[in-house]
This record gives C-alpha cells, structure tokens and sequence, in this order.
C-alpha cells in the first residue's frame, strides 16, 4: 500500500515549482466570493492540516471567524447554514466521510460551498459538479497519488490556497521560482537540512515529543501530530507556547525521561520560545526552530521540514511511512463510515420554514412557534397550487444562468424546459441587470419560432423588447442627470474608486468590485451617500455580482406590466421566480408579487416569496424543479402546479 517515503520527498521539488506556477485565478475568485463571511473548512487525515491553513488564511486576510472541522464534527455542528462558506478539502474525494460531509453540507444550504480536490475524476468532485451552485476546484498533481501519508497533495494544497489568498491583496501572488530559493528565506542562512537532522537525532530517541508552536504555525503542529500517529512513529503532543504553561508542562515532570521538545515560532514569538524552553530541565532534549517571518512562505517552508522530520522518524523507528502494513481491522475502519440514521437531516417542510424563518425547527418547537410556520407554509402552498398561470417572470443571473457560469447561455436543461413552456404558448419574460448578452444568449438556446414569446427587460427594466428585436437595448446611452450626479459623487468616494469601477448607462449605474470587497460593503457606501440626497428618488440594489444604482422609475415590475399588456394577459395570475428575494436584493420588489418563489434568499413576507425547493436544492436546480411541476390546463394556455409530479420539496 502506498509508496515509498522518500519518493515523496523527491518530488516535492517538483510539485512546489508546479503549484507555484499553476493558474490560480479561478481560485482567487472564490476567495473573493466568501471574503465578508466566517468559513468552516472540513477535512479528514491529511487534509485536516490543509483545513488549519485555510481557516488561518481566512483569519488573516479576511478579517473573519474560520473553523476546521473533520467530517463527523461538521455533522454535529450547527454552524453550517446560509451564514457561511463552507470548503470541502480532500486528496482523494472519495473516502466515505468526505462524501457524507458534502452531503450535509449541501442540505446545510451555506451561503457559498467550495469543493477542493487533486483528484478530477473522483466522485466528490462529480458530485459538486452536479450541483450548479457549489464551486469546484481540482488540480491533477504531476507527481500522481500520494503515498499513505499527505505529502504532495498536502504541498500543493496550501501554496495555491495561500496564493489564492495573498493574490486578492498583490495581483497574482508567486513564491520564489524554486524551493531551495524558498527554505533560504525561511530559514537561517547557515542552516541546512543535514543541520536540522543532527539537531533532531535526539528528539527522535524519544518516544514522545512535544511541539509547541506561534499561532500562525499551528498547522505543522497538526501535521506533525497527525504522520507521527499514522505512521505509527511516536507520539506527538501540541500546544501554544502559552497553553502548555497551564498544565500541559506537567506531562514533563512525570515522563521528562522518555520525552523531548521541539518549539516552532515567528520572529514576534522568539523572547517568549527561548524564554519558555530556557525552564525546562537541562536534561530534556529541545530544538527551538525558529522562522524568518510570520509570512505564508514560513509556513510553506516549515511544512517541507516537518516532511523530513517524519522521513528521519522513519528511518529512526525503520518504519516506511509512506507504506505501512495496513492490518485489515484498519481497512474495515477505512470504509466503515457513519451508520444509517446517525444524522437526522432537515425534512422538505422544516428545511423550507428555516429558510423563511432563520430559526431552527428545534428551537421553533421548544417556542411552540413551529405550527405557526407550519400553517403559513401550508397557506402559501395551497394557494399557489389553486392558481393557474397565464404566463412567468424570470430573473436572469442566478435563476436561469449560475453565478459560476453567468457568462454562458442557459443550460440544456433549463432551456428545454423554457422550450416546453413556451410550447403550450405560454409568454415568458426575462428581467435582467445586464443587456444585449442576455438577448444573445437566449437566442442561441430557443428556437426562433418562440422569440416574440420572450420579453426581456434589460437593465432592471428600464428598457423592454421582445427575444426577436434587435433594437433594444441602445448603444451609446448617456445616463440621465441625476445618475449622472450620483455616478460622480460615487466616482469621488475615495474607498469605491480604489476598489470598484462604474459603468453608466441612461437609466442605471453599475457597480463592479476590481478588487476584492464585499458587495453588501458596496452598497451601504452608496446606499450612505443616496440618504444623503434627501429629495432623491434613485434606488440602490444588490445583485449577486454587483450593485445597481436605478434612475426613478426603472423596476423589474415594468416587465411584469408590459408582459400583461403585450400578450392581453390582463388580471390574470403570473408566476414570479428569482434568487435575491431579501431586501436590497434586485428581484426584491419582483417576488413580492402575490405568486413567487424564490431559488434562493427569500424575503420577510409570509404571504409570498417562499423558496420551498427540496433540501439542498437551490440556483438554476431549484428553477428547474419549479419549471418541472408547471403543467398545461387541458383547453386552455394556462399552467398550474402540480405538487404530486413535481417530486420532494416542490
């Protein structure tokens, strides 16, 4: 099983080089998403270690809470729900905790879910795939599989996740184009790895060592702490320099014969590692390593050393850690997972009114509230199937189209079923913050017979044409003077004009982050100079990959009146459906009419903008579910809901 340890070793040159040039902008994208947000990193084995480097990236970049978790504390924690990011970090994808995890992630509903793998064709990134929401990021390392122990993989995770991270504050952020270049800017110059070893042997001797550690360096401690376990090489205890003095020094006084410490630190915690160590006894075996910096490049470099660390251990103990004799118990343990019913998951109701609510059903039960839900759920339901539909409001991004795709036409599952709707002659319209893409788009994914079926209004609705008019929207708009206005004082901020590019056209503003920046940041900065225009009547919304200034007037409510007037729709009942139901989103005021639903964030209101997908269902799946369960009434150009064909959820 595995292979040999010092064939990893050998390829950790290779791998650096490679992760260090490898194209990481999709990576950074992501990091930007989920900059505002606290994370939760889930990983199992060697991927617990990439998890303690990535929750102390989001700490230290973004400014927010980030935890790491293994797979069954992820599945007893209440933390994963739509306030979070959740990343999913696995070597392989395909042990049987990872893909559990995934699954509860997805039911957890998170605000953002990242998947991260080295293995494109395993079955968690499939799964992600499938998704149309979560976002996948997979590399195929040069040196293949890792051995038993994380090694490569481990590598390569945390230099392109600490790019990803360094790249939103310095452009495309590279380490030094070779690793030794690396480990002599971490390490002192007169310091070489045949050094380290000499000062190791005696740590080795031991059959316990304890690390103490910086804060920014507790994940080699992890990882040092994890292959010494694995590979059976001794036992390793951890603590910060701060946390072993209350009690943790005491396993010392009692075993100091058979134990030895090493004590990683940065430059700011050097006078407290030498203080701390300059208390032990003499006789105690210590090596304190110390760093250069408190940059990532001293965790990248400390990491390859506690790789050798681990080969030195092996060849101490003449133990391979790179393979192992696995016993069988070990492989049952591998594959056992977690039994049938150990998680309780969200049933279709309880997962809809916690989306409503924002309260969890136990709590609810505990209030004697959950009834209340129960009922006004029931209520919304029952009213939407008594409806017949004479025709459907769409948003666009996030509806139709994914964030992680938005400059791709809809999928062919969407457009079919578009296609089947507009089938039954059924109108269609489409509201949108952009303009002519979305008309270019759709054409290459309807049938022209269906085009005059389809209204479109461009730019929140401020300008409306059928699929099939090449007029609209107008080139070369000069917004009006009072966007006009605002464009300048927003262009005079001095925070957005270092972060944030506008584009103006007649009747809106967009604002779009050059540099990474929460888009709820965005629009209290704008929405703070709007309230200072007291006579103003512009609106400021939220999409979800900009903000939207409207000129007065200008509404996605627009589109719902001319689609009545344009096909004689009258009073009749029209669907409504997006994903940015919550105030300041931009389908706000769309899906408070009496039939909506949302893909995504719902609003306040009881009596209407329910997303009642099924668990984990959201974005275009959860559009698709909705359009699935609309059928034809026989004689007539109406559709209703039919909730029995519909599937779980809908």
């Amino acid at each position: 099983m595995g292979k040999p340890f010092q064939t990893e070793l050998e390829s950790l040159e290779s791998t650096y080089e490679w992760a260090n040039d490898y194209d990481i902008s999709s990576l950074v994208g992501t990091v930007e998403r989920g900059l505002s947000t606290p994370m939760v990193a889930v990983g199992s084995g060697g991927s617990v270690t990439a998890a303690e480097v990535l929750c102390g990236l989001h700490s230290r970049y973004c400014g927010q809470l980030a935890k790491p978790l293994t797979p069954l504390e992820a599945s007893l924690s209440d933390v994963c729900d739509s306030r979070l990011s959740v990343w999913l970090l696995s070597a392989g994808g395909n042990n049987p905790d990872i893909l559990y995890s995934y699954q509860q992630a997805v039911a957890a509903e998170p605000q953002f879910l990242v998947v991260a793998c080295s293995a494109p064709d395993s079955k968690l990134v499939e799964n992600a795939s499938k998704t149309g929401y979560a976002k996948v990021f997979s590399f195929c390392l040069p040196s293949g599989r890792d051995g038993f122990l994380a090694t490569n993989s481990l590598l390569a995770f945390v230099i392109l996740l600490s790019r990803g991270y360094r790249s939103t504050l310095e452009k495309i952020f590279k380490y030094p184009s070779t690793l030794p270049k690396l480990m002599s800017s971490v390490f002192a110059k007169d310091v070489t790895s045949a050094d380290f070893r000499q000062r190791c042997a005696a740590l080795l001797e031991k059959k316990t060592i304890v690390v103490l550690f910086s804060r920014e360096l507790r994940a080699i401690a992890v990882d040092l702490e994890s292959k010494f376990a694995e590979a059976a090489l001794g036992n390793i205890q951890i603590a910060d320099f701060r946390n072993f003095a209350h009690g943790r020094h005491y396993w010392i006084a009692k075993h100091g014969d058979d134990t030895s410490v090493i004590a990683l630190s940065t430059p700011r915690d050097a006078v407290l590692a030498n203080s701390t160590l300059s208390l032990l006894p003499d006789s105690l075996p210590a090596v304190h390593v110390p760093v250069n910096s408190d940059k990532t490049e001293s965790l990248i470099g400390l990491l390859v050393w506690a790789f050798h660390l681990t080969g030195w251990a092996g060849k101490e103990r003449n133990i391979d850690p790179g393979r192992p004799s696995v016993p069988p118990f070990g492989t049952r343990l591998y594959n056992l997972g977690l039994p049938r019913g150990y998680i309780h998951p969200k049933s279709d109701d309880e997962a809809v009114i916690f989306r409503k609510s924002g309260i969890a059903t136990d709590a609810m039960r505990k209030q004697n509230s959950y009834e209340f839900w129960k009922s006004a759920l029931t209520k919304f339901r029952r009213r939407l199937a008594s409806a017949r539909f004479s025709g459907i409001v769409f948003d666009y991004d996030g509806t139709l189209v994914s964030y992680c795709k938005r400059f791709e036409p809809p999928s062919k599952e969407i457009s079919d079923e578009l296609v089947r709707l507009l089938s039954l002659g059924l109108p269609i319209g489409i509201a949108t913050g952009r303009g002519k893409s979305v008309r270019k788009d759709l054409r290459s994914v309807l049938p022209r017979k269906y085009w005059r079926l389809v209204l479109i209004g461009y730019y929140n609705g401020a300008e409306i044409a059928k699929l099939d008019d090449d007029t609209v929207p107008e080139l070369n708009q000069e917004p009006c003077r009072e966007l006009d206005n605002f464009g300048s004082i927003l262009s005079a901020d001095p925070e957005i004009s270092h972060v944030a590019a506008i584009e103006a056209r007649r009747s809106q503003l967009t604002v779009t982050k050059k540099r990474p920046m929460p888009e709820q940041r965005l629009w209290e900065i704008a929405s703070q100079h709007l309230r200072k225009m007291s006579d103003s009547q512009l609106t400021v919304l939220r999409s979800s990959h900009s903000i939207d200034v409207l000129a007065p007037g200008v509404t996605k409510l627009n589109l719902l009146v001319n689609l009545r007037k344009t096909y004689g729709l009258g009073d009749s009942s029209i669907l409504t459906v997006g994903d940015r139901g919550k105030w300041p989103g931009n389908d706000y005021e769309l899906l408070a009419e009496p039939y909506s639903l949302s893909v995504d964030e719902v609003s306040l209101d009881l009596e209407t903008c329910w997303n009642i997908a099924e668990p984990g269902v959201r974005g275009i799946q959860a559009t698709l579910a909705y359009c699935k369960a609309l059928h034809a009434v026989k004689k007539t150009r109406l559709v209703r809901i039919q909730y029995k064909k519909a599937g779980r959820g809908v």
